[in-house]
């Protein structure tokens, strides 16, 4: 093989195996869920880790944490990002929410997100949040006590020691 190839297959792999590593540090850095259901990481104490999760709140719906004031202690929240799916950034297309946080103990923990219907009932995610359900009787809507009711999205996070 002349020198002249053996020269562009060497540049060419090295590329290749940059965008490798720059792609493999974006996807380690950011859990992207997609789907319901439960999902699982480990971070170390800490450390900041970072996640996202769809919602499309023209249909009314927004995604809330709502196991977040049990966890405080645990998990810090630093940032919530939204960003829309449109490339021409129009709204109705759904977007993806990015949570920044910080393990703050060891330990293993459940962050439930639900899809709560906020522009329905004219209320924000802290309405919802705590082990609890808020049901329309009637007129009235009250709130049932339902500490293992199911939510849209379980992220289990195992905080390892330091």
């Amino acid at each position: 093989m002349n020198k002249k190839i053996f020269n562009r297959l060497t540049l060419g792999l090295a590329i290749l195996a940059g965008q490798y590593v720059f792609i493999g540090c974006n996807q380690a850095g950011e859990h992207q869920i997609k789907d319901k259901g439960v999902h699982s990481i480990s971070v170390k104490k800490g450390s900041s880790f970072t996640f996202s999760m769809p919602q499309n709140k023209s249909t009314g719906y927004e995604l809330c944490w709502i196991n977040e004031p049990m966890l405080a202690q645990r998990f810090q929240l630093q940032q919530i990002k939204s960003k829309l799916n449109d490339p021409n950034n129009v709204d109705g297309g759904g977007e993806e929410v990015i949570y920044q946080m910080i393990a703050l103990e060891a330990g293993t923990d459940t962050l439930k997100f639900q899809l709560c219907p906020t522009r329905l009932w004219q209320k924000d995610c802290a309405f919802f949040a705590g082990d609890s359900a808020r049901v329309e009787q009637g007129a009235n809507i009250v709130t049932e006590y339902s500490p293992y009711r199911p939510a849209d999205f379980n992220l289990v996070v195992k905080v390892e020691a330091e």
